[in-house]
């Protein structure tokens, strides 16, 4: 087939859009929702991991030094937790710090003026780790240091996000697949739909000698064009939804989102990709099954 021919079948093809009104808003319809639900679960995705890693930073780990130790040994493994690469932040908290801050707590100032603190409070040091998994083996390092009376964790907590991790990234996979399955299923039944409803056409075309694939691509323009307006439509929903979503997220949810710019890219990359691949492939393959070109 010369390029002549090309142009013809690939013009038959938005020709053909014509011709199958309800079977066309049908078919975009599935694949929108079909889209639409894949671009949701990777938004989603993508903010699950981010909250998880942010929820699994954000409890601090408290290490709390003996009452009365020497501030030397408190500002040396300061200085040790700030060249250390695992410990994302630190902060260092003095006795008069920490009775500050549970007088501040109980908003009863002077009830504790004749207190001694220095008797009764001890050091600390408030750090987040950056992995939360490197908690137990943190622990068991400090707890080494002279002068340490304890290091204090949500060490089931670390690890209960890190299998909250692996969950989503399996859940991300298991509805990828139940999504594609549908996916072929609806351009197929199109083809299908379109195939007989263009039989005796296309029984004619093939008489005249009309080649296999000039027959073939007008039915993959078609799935790939759909498919390309099903998933365009479904992102531009998605936006709007997650622009709403960034809005009222204090309400809503309470953490932070990451932004439109860091979703959205990765949205729309997989989604469109997806329709134009599974569009054009699952249309070749039911033209071949269906008509036999």
């Amino acid at each position: 087939m010369g390029n002549k021919g090309l142009k013809y079948a690939i013009r038959d093809g938005f020709v053909g859009l014509r011709r199958h009104p309800l079977i066309i808003l049908v078919a975009i319809t599935t694949m929108f929702i079909v889209f639409f639900l894949l671009g949701a679960f990777i938004m989603f995705a993508l903010n699950a991991n981010h909250l998880l890693k942010e929820a699994g930073e954000t409890p601090p780990v408290e290490v709390q030094f003996e009452v009365g130790v020497d501030p030397n040994v408190v500002q040396n493994l300061a200085e040790q937790f700030a060249s250390n690469e695992n410990i994302v932040e630190y902060k260092l908290m003095s006795p008069e710090d920490n009775m500050k801050d549970f007088i501040d707590l109980m908003d009863k100032e002077g009830l504790f003026d004749e207190f001694d603190y220095t008797q009764h409070i001890p050091w600390t040091i408030l750090l987040r780790l950056s992995n939360p998994q490197l908690g137990p083996a943190f622990k068991e390092a400090v707890m080494a240091t002279p002068g340490v009376y304890d290091v204090m964790m949500e060490a089931s907590l670390m690890q209960t996000l890190q299998k909250a991790i692996r969950g989503v990234s399996l859940v991300s996979a298991i509805v990828f697949a139940v999504l594609l399955f549908v996916c072929i299923l609806v351009i197929s039944n199109m083809v299908r739909m379109i195939a007989l409803s263009r039989s005796n056409e296309l029984s004619i075309m093939k008489a005249v000698g009309a080649t296999d694939l000039y027959i073939r691509i007008p039915f993959i323009i078609q799935g790939v064009f759909l498919g390309l307006v099903a998933a365009l439509i479904s992102i531009a929903l998605l936006s709007v939804g997650y622009r709403f979503l960034l809005q009222q997220k204090d309400n809503i949810i309470g953490g932070s989102l990451l932004p439109l710019a860091n979703v959205a890219g990765s949205a729309i990359l997989i989604v469109v990709v997806f329709a134009i691949l599974i569009s054009g492939v699952t249309s070749s393959l039911s033209v071949r099954r269906y008509i036999q070109v």
